[in-house]
């Protein structure tokens, strides 16, 4: 079975996490997809980060949920990672789909803001079916909730529920949400055989984070994993 490589905020072992550098140099790696965060602005656009600040990963600081798009955009992205990226800024998703050959994967993960879920489900899901890209996207998220809703807006999207690494000591397949899911994201070091047969047997795929070492990777590789989420998408084993 050929496992997909995704990189994990594009190649964020190699550029700045979530910037249009870190998702080229994914690609130019031969990744099958990438993995990514999305935020929502001020104004309600869509915006790539993983923390609902901008104060880790840009020269600013602030609450992306409080900042208008033309405030985020003048944010360098990249000079914190090295001097060779002084000046990359923070990508809209609509941006991040313009790079992205047709045929790659993309997992956006949808997290919530500072004071709670983003009311951000028909965007995102107008944003996806306008893309054309519906059969190549999964939106993953840790909240169940969120999940529930862009099902309910949109039955078509692709939705995979990520797992807590200690959830999966108690982990049951029982008590998953009431909605179609396209696939299960646990952390790679808590997997083994068992629980990868059982989860194919109720037909769930599998995309698993964040393996780095190449052993790890192929490990993943071993285990059957559907899809590997790597900062490293260099090591393709």
């Amino acid at each position: 079975m050929h496992s997909l490589i995704l990189g994990h905020r594009g190649a964020s072992g190699h550029a700045p996490e979530n910037t249009l550098a870190s998702f080229r140099l994914a690609f130019q790696y031969g990744a099958d997809g990438v993995e990514f965060d999305v935020h929502v602005s001020k104004e309600g656009a869509l915006v790539v980060c993983h923390d609902p600040r901008v104060d880790r990963t840009t020269d600013g600081s602030g609450e992306i949920r409080a900042m208008n798009l033309s405030q985020i955009k003048k944010l360098d992205a990249g000079s914190w990672y090295g001097k060779d990226f002084t000046g990359e800024r923070m990508p809209t998703l609509q941006e991040v789909f313009a790079i992205a050959p047709f045929e790659s994967i993309l997992n956006i993960e949808v997290k919530k803001g500072v004071h709670g879920l983003y009311p951000l489900e028909k965007p995102l899901a107008s944003a996806i079916l306008s893309s054309g890209r519906l059969n190549q996207i999964i939106v993953s998220s840790f909240e169940t909730k969120y999940l529930i809703n862009l099902h309910q807006v949109c039955p078509q999207l692709r939705l995979g529920l990520l797992i807590h690494p200690e959830e999966l000591f108690s982990f049951s397949f029982d008590t998953l949400p009431s909605i179609p899911l396209y696939s299960l994201h646990p952390y790679f070091a808590f997997l083994n055989e068992e629980w990868v047969k059982k989860a194919r047997q109720k037909g769930y795929r599998i995309f698993t984070w964040t393996a780095n070492d190449k052993k790890d990777i192929e490990y993943c590789v071993h285990l059957g994993c559907d899809g590997i989420i790597t900062n490293y998408p260099d090591r393709r084993p």
